[in-house]
């Protein structure tokens, strides 16, 4: 049996645009990270890449660049997995 043990969770954040927006999760252990993120209120995620937009998708905090409008009430959120399990 694994757990995955999550200390800290990301917190919702205001920011203006184009300012950046950081989410950060801390997890005991040692996990791997993807950043996922839905358009339609959290019915389907999508992986996220890194781009000019987003960094740090396979790590414990993505930083969210040049904001804009678009990404007004988007979620995100953060897949972690240890030994195989999510």
């Amino acid at each position: 049996k694994h757990l995955v043990n999550i200390t800290q969770q990301p917190s919702n954040q205001t920011v203006n645009q184009p300012n950046t927006a950081f989410f950060t999760v801390v997890v005991q252990g040692n996990p791997t990270y993807q950043w996922q993120l839905s358009f339609n209120n959290g019915n389907t995620w999508s992986n996220i890449s890194n781009s000019a937009n987003f960094q740090g998708v396979t790590t414990s905090q993505l930083s969210v660049l040049n904001t804009s409008t678009f990404l007004n009430g988007r979620l995100f959120r953060c897949l972690i997995t240890i030994d195989g399990c999510s």
